[in-house]
């Protein structure tokens, strides 16, 4: 959703437990990024994971109670950061992708270049039509 005009680009079913990635590229560094986040039931965002090949400007060091090198990645876990909704600026070239349980949603491109997006989750109710 743009954070200002409000118009919605994506809408998914989700629910609690469900996983979501972001995979980007540092936007000074240019290495991949990922961040894993779980569905809450509150409907919050819970940050989990983040993988990271290197540091540089802005990458955090110390996220996490669990931090190793694997395959010559940087792993962070156990980080347990919630958030009611995460709001960037958006750049076609840096964001990757999104995925929602391993499998993608959005491509970076397919979102508008340099705008504020936000990812939120929300409750949404079916109406049902009552047979007569």
């Amino acid at each position: 959703m743009h954070q200002l005009n409000k118009e919605v680009y994506l809408t998914a079913d989700v629910s609690p437990g469900d996983k979501l990635t972001y995979g980007w590229r540092h936007s000074l560094e240019h290495i991949p990024w990922t961040e894993d986040y779980y569905i809450q039931e509150n409907n919050h965002l819970l940050l989990s994971r983040i993988t990271i090949v290197g540091f540089g400007a802005g990458i955090p060091h110390n996220k996490g109670k669990v931090t190793r090198i694997e395959d010559g990645t940087i792993v962070m876990e156990e980080i347990g950061e919630d958030f009611e909704k995460i709001d960037w600026i958006h750049s076609q070239t840096a964001t990757e992708y999104i995925k929602l349980n391993d499998q993608t949603i959005v491509k970076g491109p397919e979102l508008p270049h340099h705008e504020p997006l936000k990812l939120k989750i929300e409750k949404r109710f079916k109406v049902c039509r009552r047979s007569r």
